[in-house]
């Protein structure tokens, strides 16, 4: 899987796409998608998890995919063609403790410019990065969980979207922790649609639809009982930032 998608961004068909993570869990086809923001990317692949990985002052760490036939973990690491410098620092913080605590800390990343998730890694284990000469600074939020109904859910989202913060991570039991950019005019809407699960070509059909309308898909939902499966999926409005539109 791993060689299959490095084989596949680093291919002339797929300049300007990214690996969107996306799985189809019965045929294991992946996603691809393509930010009109950002003309080409360059990629690669490395043993050696974040921060230490592939110089990570030019590349940045996406994802990572379980080791295979004795491989073992390999994360991928892209970057824009356009030439950059990152840093990253973890957050030392106790996420199970006070939310307060953790916000501190967060803040004061956040006023030095680190404002972007290291990859898909999670608390407790988060690393913030930076931009060398960005002028990136943010502003850190958290929200308990709301009740487990979507549509409470999708309100928060919302709530917090029109005000400019996304997601950061979230930390189970407790609620999420979301990040806006302090000189940044995006907002974010969501909305859900049942999801089409019939092919993977009906499944990209749909995936293109929303995103001829500026949908990036956010989540997906399964299906619960008698409830069908769903996409919720997020528009991005004034992005100029490829890593806060997709």
């Amino acid at each position: 899987m791993a060689t299959t998608v490095l084989g596949l961004l680093n291919s002339p068909e797929f300049v300007g796409y990214y690996y969107a993570g996306f799985l189809n869990s019965q045929t294991g086809n992946g996603i691809f998608a393509k930010s009109s923001l950002e003309s080409s990317y360059v990629w690669t692949f490395d043993k050696a998890s974040p921060p230490n990985g592939e110089a990570a002052a030019s590349f940045l760490p996406m994802m990572f995919f379980p080791g295979q036939g004795g491989t073992g973990v390999q994360y991928l690491y892209g970057r824009p063609a356009t030439a950059a410098t990152y840093e990253s620092m973890p957050v030392d913080a106790d996420w199970f403790g006070a939310s307060d605590d953790v916000l501190a800390r967060l803040n004061a990343m956040g006023a030095q410019g680190y404002c972007r998730q290291s990859g898909e890694w999670d608390a407790p284990k988060l690393s913030l990065i930076r931009q060398q000469g960005a002028s990136d600074r943010c502003a850190y939020e958290f929200k308990a969980f709301p009740r487990d109904v979507m549509s409470d859910s999708l309100e928060t989202l919302n709530a917090m979207g029109d005000r400019g913060f996304v997601p950061l991570t979230s930390v189970a039991s407790r609620g999420t922790y979301y990040v806006k950019v302090s000189n940044d005019p995006t907002t974010y809407y969501y909305y859900v649609v049942d999801a089409v699960m019939s092919s993977d070509a009906d499944w990209v059909a749909q995936l293109n639809t929303e995103g001829a309308k500026g949908g990036a898909q956010y989540t997906f939902v399964p299906a619960n009982g008698s409830l069908p499966a769903k996409r919720v999926f997020r528009i991005a409005t004034q992005c100029t930032r490829t890593w806060l539109c997709r």
